[in-house]
């Protein structure tokens, strides 16, 4: 059973499967989200990641102390991470119905990458934060960082966006 090859072909087809459907890529998301949004809630029953990341600028804290609880928040950084990747991914999801059908003098190119380039409302809070600075020197580097991190976003997710894209100019979403 370890060794058969059409449980490896079925695992690599389930690993490199692409939207084919908006309304079941939306589904998929929403789901995800349930998810997370549980395993969130599990991770953070005894502290919250602000709460391990003022525990650690704790000096005094012994080494195996450290570790645990820096592993502990790095695994709630990701989950958050992934929290706000899918909450972009589903705002994406739910505009591009609307894109299927451009405004007049709108083209499909130029409505996917409205949807695509459009800050999420964690990114603009974000920035906010960023604007509140009183050194420009500081200023420039983080602002450096949140624009960095902007377009790293969307690039890591190019792949999938551009199969989103196909199902837009396509009006392949039923």
């Amino acid at each position: 059973m370890k060794n058969d090859p059409s449980l490896e072909e079925a695992k690599k087809k389930i690993l490199l499967t692409r939207p084919k459907n908006l309304y079941f890529e939306r589904y998929v998301f929403r789901f995800y989200q349930g998810i997370l949004d549980y395993v969130k809630l599990q991770n953070e029953k005894l502290s919250t990641l602000e709460h391990d990341l003022k525990m650690l600028e704790d000096p005094t804290m012994d080494f195996e102390m450290r570790m645990a609880i820096t592993y502990r928040s790095e695994r709630k950084i990701i989950i958050r991470s992934q929290i706000h990747l899918v909450a972009k991914v589903q705002d994406v999801l739910k505009r591009c119905e609307a894109a299927l059908e451009p405004e007049e003098g709108e083209d499909h190119d130029g409505t996917y990458r409205a949807l695509i380039l459009t800050p999420t409302d964690y990114e603009l809070d974000q920035k906010k934060d960023i604007e509140k600075i009183g050194d420009p020197a500081e200023l420039r580097k983080w602002l450096q960082k949140w624009e960095y991190d902007f377009y790293w976003r969307r690039l890591i997710n190019a792949d999938y966006f551009k199969y989103i894209k196909r199902i837009i100019i396509g009006n392949d979403f039923l």
